[in-house]
Parts: structure tokens; C-alpha cells; sequence
């Protein structure tokens, strides 16, 4: 599909990206990675993730043709802003970033009329990071949202699209504005409660000093998110900040709900509650994406 693919930052989502592009020859024939730090090349390469490693952007960028930007969120327009120099009209430039709207307002402004961005934003990653615990297979069988605006070049739609399905992604399509309303319940939410929670918990275990040598599954389960990389969920929920608090209101509402249900002991509605969130759940383990 493409002759050279050059993936700009190394963390988990660029390191299990160059992994699979590197197993998959019928879709890049040479993966390129840029870099800051040149100590980290010749781990890059041990570890098998790039066929070339580049600090020098001009290096990196000759013969591109698909630019995949996999940097913390709050730093993607600064790094495309530093790509736009060697952009030329035949080259794409897409993104894995977790927050759409500004991102694709931003870079769009920035690339104007010098190459292509679609946004994109595969579901994927775990709670470790840095590219020395990249993934194999990461983004095969997840949902990958693509946002094309009015801006986006038919083609480049089209082959950002083919890209991310030829890695084993389902790829949905929608406006930047509803990806951050919809990933903030799917997937920033989700983040906000396992901090929080955690949190919660340390400070009680000042009362409690064997708290946590009684944590079970479920805790465990719960709280896996939290070990996340502080940095770049901090510029992901500030990057987001009035969609996680819409969504925060209204989960608070959820919540109180749930403590007048137990408040006053009303046993039906909240056997009934609980009935309905098992069941969807059930049903979303199998492999549905509706529960």
C-alpha cells in the first residue's frame, strides 16, 4: 500500500505499530521512525520496530508517503507543525490521538495545502508505556475511528481508511466533535474512575495501613487503567476538559441514584438495576458493540 511509512514518536502505540507494519510487507515496504533521543536507536532497532531510526526529520521524511504521528496528544500539532517544512501534497498525514477536535482543527490549519491529514484514533493501547512494551498484534480486532472533515482529500480518506483495516482494525467514521463526546464515555471515563478510586483508596489506607494486601480481582481489574502514564493522561483530559465534565454531571446523577436506591433500602429497583447492567454486559463480552 505504501512504499515508506515514517512513525513519528516511539511509545507503545508507535512501538506496537512499527511491530505489525514490519510483519506486514503487503502494507509498507519500509517503516521509519523519528525520534528525539538518538540513545534509544539501537533498541528500537534490536527490538525489531523500524527498519531505519532517524533523529533528523529531513532524513526521516524523504520518500514519505504515509506519516503516522503517535506522539502524546498535546504534542501532535507541534510535531506536524515541525513536519510541515518536508511535507509535500502527495503525502498523508494521520494521527492515533485519543482527542479529535482540536487536534484536526489544529493540523489542518497547520498543513493547510502542503499534504493530507486525516485524524484517526485506533482503540487501542494498554496502561504501560514506552516502546520497550509494544504489543504485538495491538490493533488488530479494535475499533479505529477515522474523522474525515470538509477539509479531508477524497483519497487520502479512502487510503487512511484501507490502512488502518489492513492491520485488523474496524474502522468507524465519524466528525471530530462527536469521537470526543462518544471515546470520553468509552474510554476517558473509564480512566477518570480508576484514578479516582485509587486515590480514594490511598488516602484511606492511612487508616487502614494492610488495605491493599486484601485486594482481590476486582480491584484489581478495576484499577489497572491507574498505572497508566501520568504525563499523557494529564494532556488527555485537559485536552478534553468540557466533554469529561459534561460526563462527569451526568455520571454524578448515575451515582446519587444508585445511593438513594441503597439509601432506602428499594430492593427491587436495585436488583433491577444491577439485572440490566449485567446483562448488557454479557452481551458486550461476546462481542457486541451495542449493549
Amino acid at each position: 500500500m505504501f512504499d515508506k511509512v515514517v512513525i513519528c514518536g516511539m511509545g507503545v502505540m508507535g512501538g506496537s505499530l512499527g511491530h505489525t507494519l514490519l510483519h506486514s510487507p503487503q502494507v509498507a515496504r519500509r517503516v521509519v521512525a523519528l525520534v528525539r533521543r538518538a540513545e534509544v536507536i539501537p533498541k528500537i532497532l534490536e527490538k525489531r520496530l523500524a527498519h531505519e531510526v532517524f533523529v533528523d526529520v529531513q532524513s526521516a521524511m524523504d520518500g514519505a508517503e504515509l506519516i503516522v504521528v503517535a506522539t502524546p496528544v498535546a504534542f501532535i500539532p507541534k510535531q506536524v507543525e515541525i513536519l510541515c517544512p518536508y511535507l509535500k501534497p502527495s503525502m498523508i498525514v494521520t494521527d492515533v490521538g485519543s482527542v479529535k477536535k482540536n487536534i484536526v482543527k489544529e493540523c489542518e490549519r497547520i498543513i493547510a495545502k502542503s499534504a493530507a491529514f486525516v485524524g484517526s484514533h485506533p482503540m487501542a493501547g494498554t496502561e504501560k508505556f514506552g516502546f520497550e512494551n509494544f504489543v504485538e498484534n495491538l490493533y488488530q480486532n479494535t475499533p479505529c475511528i477515522v474523522t474525515p472533515t470538509k477539509r479531508t482529500r477524497t483519497e487520502a480518506f479512502c487510503k487512511v481508511q484501507k490502512f488502518w483495516q489492513a492491520l485488523g482494525c474496524h474502522v468507524l467514521f465519524m466528525s471530530p466533535e462527536e469521537h470526543d463526546k462518544n471515546v470520553t464515555w468509552i474510554s476517558h471515563l473509564p480512566h477518570v474512575l480508576s484514578f479516582v478510586l485509587l486515590n480514594a483508596l490511598l488516602n484511606q489506607r492511612s487508616q487502614t495501613p494492610d488495605l491493599f494486601d486484601m485486594s482481590g480481582g476486582s480491584f484489581r481489574d478495576m484499577t489497572r487503567v491507574a498505572g497508566s502514564s501520568p504525563e499523557l493522561w494529564t494532556d488527555i483530559f485537559l485536552s478534553n476538559q468540557k466533554q469529561i465534565l459534561k460526563v462527569l454531571d451526568k455520571f454524578r446523577k448515575n451515582l446519587t441514584c444508585f445511593r438513594s436506591l441503597l439509601k432506602n433500602k428499594n430492593q427491587e429497583a436495585l436488583h433491577n438495576l444491577l439485572l440490566e447492567t449485567s446483562k448488557a454486559r454479557n452481551e458486550f463480552s461476546k462481542g457486541s458493540h451495542s449493549p
